[in-house]
């Protein structure tokens, strides 16, 4: 029964798909595919392996219909907003993506692996929290210097959003990736590193999703067609990047426990940057004896969380009260202006405390597959479902409307906001911390770049000047009587 459900429930959201694809939005539509993909095919493929335990009809439907609740108010919003003129044309995502600097995304790219090389020389595994752990007793839990977060939080957003232009690069433009040979190196090496790490913020294999839709979006905009017109036309194309992606995952799954090995462990534990980097470099080619602390290749998604979180509203009138929302608003406050001691507090946190909703998985990190509609649930009931959808596309009008000829039109202004783009994409397992914290390092690093702007204004200006000067007869720029 529950598999009949699914599979219904999943055609829908297919039809809504098609009809947000008309908006031709392209984060609008990762978003929704996205959405289908990890609330309803994972979920589906759950159901099929068996590892799904059985569950109450009337609370499953209505985990489902909370989604489809979702997907309808997310879509409609954006029709509307798209006739209001609210989000731009999709060509500003496509067009702003085109203009950025070659030299901006491999210096983003680099930046990373530099603030990262420094943090590990300083602070060793803790600089990772892949590899926090094994540290234990000894790890590093903040920075001791208050500019060391933000630049390396801003740095990573900076490679982030390198890396969501680079693939649209390479999907509009002929031949890009070979032709500009030096960004994809660039590109691979970062990637490498950042996968292999476990540094992405929305995970891993997510990241790699997502990177692969944003490419065929990309190539249906070029194309001038929907996607779903695209998946019929381009159908071998589709496969193909579904073999890659299965291939990538497997892969990752394959090395994503590699530290547990003895050996790469201790080096990573040296405290030596080169010997810390072999040990990376180790961890990223599979091991046969690495099975023994495997993750399974499938988990239970954010679907799971939504229907316990109905369940323990149904049932026992169980809730969090607010308190999500409440510590996602106190944890955007900077910790160096926070008056008094800041606790790190989770939504995984309040979801065990609260809800006695856990894990079932033994993760790297406790982790669960919270979503903003199961976030916004447990805090303020049904009306919770109505929020979710309203927050998302407000998030992403803000955040359309990437600066283009304005003094914040810097290409360090442009990058963050494709990163923030990318994870609102990504924002079907996640929680509302993220969604605060991006308004909030925007206006930060508006306030950072705005006289950086003012200045290189002013000294093309002065160059402009000087070459019309240089070329032009001095009785010319004379006034005529």
């Amino acid at each position: 029964m529950e598999t009949i459900i699914t599979v219904l429930f999943i055609a829908l959201s297919l039809g809504i798909l098609f009809i947000a694809d008309k908006a031709k939005n392209p984060v609008a539509t990762v978003h929704i595919a996205f959405l289908i993909v990890f609330m309803g095919l994972l979920h589906l493929a759950g159901l099929l392996e068996g590892y799904e335990k059985t569950y109450d009809i009337a609370y499953y439907l209505l985990a489902w219909i909370t989604i489809l609740l979702y997907l309808g108010i997310f879509t409609w919003g954006l029709i509307w907003l798209r006739a209001m003129k609210i989000i731009p044309q999709n060509d500003r995502f496509f067009g702003s993506a085109i203009h950025v600097g070659d030299g901006w995304l491999i210096a983003a790219f680099f930046g990373w692996l530099l603030i990262k090389a420094f943090l590990v020389m300083k602070y060793g595994v803790s600089a990772f929290s892949l590899f926090k752990g094994l540290a234990r007793e000894s790890a590093v839990l903040h920075y001791t210097i208050w500019w060391e977060m933000p630049s390396e939080m801003y740095l990573r957003a900076f490679a982030v959003g390198a890396s969501v232009v680079y693939v649209v690069k390479a999907s509009w433009m002929q031949g890009y990736w070979r032709t500009h040979w030096i960004v994809s190196a660039s590109f691979l090496l970062f990637m490498s590193i950042y996968i292999g790490t476990h540094s992405s913020i929305v995970g891993p294999r997510r990241l790699m999703i997502l990177l692969v839709f944003i490419g065929l979006v990309t190539m249906a905009h070029r194309k001038g067609v929907t996607l779903h017109r695209f998946v019929f036309m381009r159908w071998h194309t589709i496969i193909v990047s579904a073999v890659i992606l299965l291939g990538l995952a497997v892969y990752y799954q394959s090395i994503r426990n590699n530290f547990f090995q003895p050996d790469i462990a201790e080096k990573l534990l040296s405290g030596n940057p080169f010997t810390f980097a072999e040990g990376v470099a180790q961890g990223l080619v599979p091991t046969s004896n690495a099975n023994d602390h495997q993750a399974k290749l499938l988990r239970t998604g954010p679907f799971k969380v939504i229907y316990q979180v109905i369940e323990q509203r149904g049932d026992e009138n169980r809730t969090t009260a607010g308190a999500v929302t409440t510590n996602a608003f106190r944890m955007v406050i900077p910790r160096i202006i926070y008056n008094g001691n800041k606790e790190d507090l989770n939504v995984n946190d309040f979801f065990e405390n609260e809800m006695d909703i856990t894990a079932q998985w033994p993760y790297i990190v406790s982790d669960i597959a919270a979503s903003l509609p199961a976030i916004f649930i447990a805090d303020f009931g049904f009306i919770g479902a109505l929020i979710a959808p309203v927050v998302m596309l407000l998030w992403l009008a803000g955040f359309s409307h990437i600066p283009r000829k304005s003094l914040l039109a810097h290409p360090l202004m442009v990058l963050f906001f494709f990163s923030t783009l990318f994870n609102l994409a990504a924002t079907v397992e996640g929680t509302f911390i993220p969604v605060l914290v991006s308004f909030r390092d925007a206006i930060i690093l508006a306030v950072i770049l705005l006289p950086l702007s003012l200045l290189r204004n002013g000294l093309l200006m002065k160059r402009r000047r000087y070459r019309i000067r240089k070329i032009m007869p001095a009785e010319k720029l004379k006034p005529q009587s």
